[in-house]
């Protein structure tokens, strides 16, 4: 009799995960717009002015991380924090005050602070979006004249696809200008 026929069929599924892309978002906030207290023009209220000062004085920058990404083919991604985001903010060495910056993260919101209080809030909600607050003024270089400060925070978002594959933003990935 002859051989019965093998009649199997392998199938290979290569499962793509999301990967980082070169793409750079952008947030600028501005030291002059802080008011701590009553905008009475005292001690901690920004004073807008100076060489290189960038014009009107917002405090609060947002938009959006999803084009950090490249999808793959579990879309849609969500968005999140890592598990070492604390430690990757920690490691950027902010001071305010020359106070090394404490942070919390608690839901889609990270808190930067000292003993003093709020120095800023990053929320970063599912959808990409996100809203960087300034409260309070953040250490610059020495100099007279409007030095910006730039904080790098692509490395503390975390995508995440349909299928639970992660990868995290590169470092220069969002970067928020802080001006003097």
């Amino acid at each position: 009799a002859p051989p019965a026929a093998d009649l199997s069929l392998t199938k290979t599924v290569d499962d793509d995960t999301p990967t980082a892309s070169q793409n750079q978002v952008t947030g600028l906030v501005d030291e002059d717009g802080v008011v701590e207290g009553a905008a009475d023009g005292g001690g901690g209220d920004g004073i807008a002015g100076g060489v290189g000062d960038v014009p009107g004085a917002p405090t609060v920058a947002s938009g959006s991380v999803s084009s950090l990404f490249n999808t793959g083919a579990d879309a849609p991604l969500s968005f999140g924090f890592p598990a070492n985001a604390v430690a990757a903010l920690e490691g950027l060495g902010l001071t305010s005050n020359g106070v090394a910056l404490d942070y919390a993260i608690v839901g889609n919101t990270v808190t930067a602070s000292t003993a003093a209080g709020d120095v800023f809030t990053f929320e970063l909600n599912a959808n990409g979006s996100w809203e960087f607050t300034l409260i309070d003024q953040l250490d610059h270089a020495d100099g007279a004249n409007e030095n910006d400060l730039t904080i790098n925070l692509g490395n503390i978002i975390e995508a995440t696809d349909a299928d639970a594959d992660a990868v995290v933003g590169n470092a220069n990935g969002l970067v928020i200008t802080v001006d003097d």
